[in-house]
């Protein structure tokens, strides 16, 4: 998870003590993180006001009888926060196990896996903020929400497919050599069976994916998935069913560390890429199958009540 923190690589492995709490390049980040949290915390309350914009209120409903929120499709609903429990999982994921992973393939030592890592997500990062520039300012950004979706899988399961151990990589991987260790040079630890069966992606594919086929995938999948998820909900108070949006990454972003874990060091990187592939085929082939289905929400016109000169009503 310190990728993202190649800046504090300097720091060192050792780093220093300040009383009992260590500071090193793996704790900081998690540091300076509570501080930007808490930082943000103050921001929002005292900087942003709460407005709602385009919500129908009771007030509205009350002025005028005619105004009626018809109930929101689930299915949906439930793809789209599928959608972005996939996205979070596959963040993760790969946060998770980039360090590790490139250890054992290049036999980078632990701080030059998370200084060329962190390097590596830095431009993936670059990359996104300028596909979300182009989603936001040009028209791409007018280009259906749901092809954007179908894009943005694609290109997540692009990298998996590419990143799959495939036979015709070389192989097999290294061991780290006896009496050393991952802090002196990388390789793969003498518990890790799965090494002498295991190829290795190239590194040419390896920093393509992980700067461009992510650097493209995420905006295109999360940012249309929760503005689409929006206009499902209707103009109605989201705050209940955003919550449960969000819950759901959360929830995943708990989850899949330990399960990729687990499977990481039982049986490598293959089946953490297989099970990605799967939830990504899933959510490909519900955003294809209900493609018809996730749509905004339509809200019926309201019908104006007029008199005629008899002085009936006429509707």
């Amino acid at each position: 998870m310190a990728e993202p923190f190649a800046v504090f690589t300097p720091i060192g492995e050792v780093g220093f003590k300040i009383g009992p709490v260590v500071l090193n390049m793996y704790t900081v980040p998690a540091f300076f993180m509570v501080i930007l949290s808490i930082v943000c915390c103050f921001i929002v309350q005292l900087l942003f006001k709460e407005e709602y914009a385009g919500i129908i209120k009771e007030e509205d409903k009350k002025d005028d009888p005619n105004i009626v929120i018809p109930k929101f499709d689930v299915i949906p609903a439930l793809i789209c926060i599928y959608l972005w429990v996939v996205s979070c999982m596959v963040a993760t994921n790969i946060e998770v196990i980039s360090t590790p992973w490139s250890v054992v393939m290049y036999n980078w030592k632990d701080a030059d896996a998370v200084l060329y890592n962190g390097i590596f997500q830095t431009a993936s990062c670059l990359v996104s903020s300028g596909n979300s520039f182009l989603i936001g300012y040009t028209r791409i950004g007018q280009i259906e929400k749901r092809k954007q979706i179908i894009f943005g899988v694609t290109v997540f399961l692009l990298f998996h497919v590419f990143n799959y151990p495939w036979p015709f990589y070389s192989g097999p991987l290294d061991y780290i050599p006896e009496g050393k260790n991952p802090t002196e040079v990388g390789g793969c630890l003498p518990s890790y069976k799965w090494c002498e069966t295991t190829v290795r992606v190239p590194f040419p594919i390896y920093l393509i994916c992980f700067v461009f086929f992510f650097g493209v995938s995420f905006p295109f999948t999360g940012s249309p998935s929760a503005t689409l998820y929006s206009q499902i909900l209707g103009p109605r108070k989201q705050g209940m069913m955003q919550g449960i949006h969000s819950f759901g990454g959360s929830i995943a972003q708990f989850v899949a560390p330990i399960l990729t874990t687990y499977l990481f060091q039982i049986s490598g990187y293959k089946y953490v890429m297989v099970t990605q592939i799967c939830t990504l085929g899933l959510a490909l082939l519900l955003t294809v199958v209900f493609y018809k289905r996730l749509v905004p929400l339509k809200m019926p016109v309201p019908v104006k009540e007029t008199t005629n000169d008899d002085g009936f009503h006429k509707i």
